[in-house]
């Protein structure tokens, strides 16, 4: 309860920030000054195949490549005797054209983070402030408050027992399909979202035999079901006698499930416009866990018309 209370606080403090900025856009739609690194990026990756090789070789030298480290692996002996013996034809790093620096120079590549994710790590949970364990950084006192106020609201809605929390249900377990659609539709729409669909459907064989995969999977589907959780015990504790629980459990792990499915299509499809974005794989792209809430759906909803609005609804 302490850990869910804690995301609460921070989906309460984005609907917060969505819902003064209404009249302007996201703070994260963005790279701030204020808050943003190096690496924050919120223009679309260049289309190379768009661009003729002029324009290409631009982009690569201002923009998407590091070009100190361009010519210092030109330095490298090792590297370009491999290199000429593919493509003898260039004879020194000016005559290097984009589609050999694009096949070869991965390394030299810049990284980049979106916005969503630098005003998440940097600007809400502080992290560059926290060097170690033993130098946590300072108090967000924002989120100590927006905390306290996700205590105050979790005892609003259980004081009066089952028949509080049972009203609160029908609008918090109903409207979230809402957004999901709403996302997915917009998601599909963005350059790169195959990338994020085919990571998501498309299996690697070879985790199966990684332990780790299988105590992630027990992790997330025991979590998500609540399979014996005192509270889902409490709960069921108010049905009638002769109430189906065999019915209601089916169709629970049921609609769980498949919601985890639904939702999975609309953020791999944000997540594979990201990855286009940052010059990433899509692995990389987003932290697991709470992160995607606040870095993938933040950033999807900036593309849509009305964003604050859309944010707001969305966190609230």
């Amino acid at each position: 309860s302490i850990y869910y209370n804690v995301i609460i606080t921070y989906a309460i403090y984005y609907m917060f920030v969505s819902f003064v900025s209404l009249d302007d856009d996201l703070p994260w739609s963005w790279c701030d000054p204020l808050w943003a690194t190096d690496k924050c990026r919120s223009d679309p990756y260049p289309r190379f195949s768009d661009l003729n090789e002029t324009a290409a070789m631009k982009a690569i030298k201002t923009d998407v490549y590091n070009d100190a480290c361009l010519r210092d692996k030109m330095m490298d002996g090792n590297f370009t005797d491999k290199l000429w013996e593919k493509f003898p034809e260039a004879i020194g790093y000016l005559q290097l054209n984009s589609t050999v620096i694009r096949d070869q120079f991965d390394v030299c590549a810049k990284d980049f983070v979106s916005p969503a994710d630098d005003y998440l790590s940097q600007f809400v949970l502080r992290l560059n402030e926290a060097t170690d364990m033993g130098d946590l950084g300072g108090i967000s006192l924002k989120i100590i408050l927006t905390l306290a106020l996700a205590w105050l609201l979790i005892f609003a809605c259980l004081m009066k027992g089952v028949k509080s929390s049972g009203k609160v249900v029908y609008f918090t377990a109903t409207f979230p399909y809402v957004i999901l659609i709403v996302l997915l539709v917009r998601g599909v729409t963005l350059e790169g979202h195959m990338d994020g669909i085919e990571f998501y459907v498309i299996p690697q064989w070879d985790k199966l035999a990684d332990a780790k995969v299988w105590g992630d999977a027990a992790t997330q589907i025991f979590y998500s079901l609540g399979v014996g959780f005192g509270g889902l015990l409490t709960m069921a504790s108010y049905n009638k006698f002769k109430n189906n629980c065999y019915r209601d459990a089916i169709m629970v792990a049921i609609i769980n499930c498949g919601t985890s499915i639904f939702a999975g299509f609309a953020i791999f499809s944000l997540l594979g416009h990201m990855a286009f974005v940052t010059n990433q794989d899509v692995d990389k792209v987003a932290n697991s866990g709470p992160g995607l809430a606040f870095v993938a759906y933040p950033d999807g909803i900036t593309k849509l018309p009305a964003q604050s609005l859309w944010a707001f609804l969305f966190f609230f």
